[in-house]
């Protein structure tokens, strides 16, 4: 018996033109290439408003020039936020978010002044955290400190309005001037002309009790009149 095979047949190739596979990867190609123009080259994302809330410290047209990228998707808000902060230094904290399709927001906090720092020409408005963000008015109800710049920090300044408080709640005296000697050594000028030397490394609940002890018990407000300074820097009181 004679075995016949099957005659071999070459299978033709479909054209790429035919391929199912091809017109998917073309229309894949291009529905993403629209996107992508709609996303990032179209007007319909270009930011068309900014609006400022907040303190009103910069206006639009100056936030603008802080906006490298016109477009909603394409802005670096954490560099523009730094920009911001590094340009206007009264400005404490910014953010920015966005509103799309088209609008930037960014909020601004403003420094409040919390004392006034001077140098030997000039006096500036400081913040909690010892930031000196304006030249400080001639007039000002703010107590002045003076002391080499890098000791005005928020400790140091958290200490001075505790004492600066804690004098007028105890109507003992108002609080005219902080001079800041060294990292341990503060002095307190009060409106009666005497002073306070407080050690800013100490206890100062401690300092302030014995402060209004010693003036409660041992010096009287007529005594005061001659009084030149006290001294709580130690564990005991001195005053002269």
């Amino acid at each position: 018996m004679k075995n016949y095979r099957k005659p071999y047949r070459v299978k033709r190739k479909k054209p790429i033109l035919r391929s199912r596979v091809f017109w998917i990867g073309i229309l894949s190609f291009l529905a993403i290439a629209v996107i992508y123009y709609f996303l990032f080259f179209s007007g319909f994302f270009k930011i068309k408003k900014i609006i400022i809330t907040g303190d009103q410290i910069i206006s639009e047209e100056i936030a603008r020039t802080f906006v490298a990228r016109n477009n909603i998707f394409l802005i670096n808000a954490a560099k523009i936020e730094k920009d911001i902060l590094s340009g206007f230094s009264q400005i404490a904290k910014v953010k920015i978010s966005r509103s799309f399709p088209s609008t930037l927001n960014i909020s601004i906090i403003k420094r409040e002044p919390a004392a006034v720092w001077c140098d030997l020409e000039k006096c500036f408005l400081t913040d909690n955290d010892g930031v000196n963000f304006r030249e400080a008015p001639t007039e000002t109800d703010l107590i002045k400190i003076t002391g080499a710049k890098e000791l005005v920090g928020r400790e140091s300044i958290s200490q001075i309005l505790r004492i600066q408080k804690e004098l007028k709640d105890k109507s003992i005296a108002t609080t005219t001037r902080a001079f800041i000697v060294s990292e341990e050594r503060l002095n307190i000028k009060t409106s009666e002309g005497w002073e306070a030397y407080f050690n800013l490394k100490g206890n100062l609940d401690w300092q302030l009790q014995e402060l209004n002890l010693v003036l409660e018990k041992q010096i009287s407000p007529e005594k005061r009149r001659n009084l030149e300074y006290v001294d709580l820097r130690f564990s005991r009181v001195y005053y002269k």
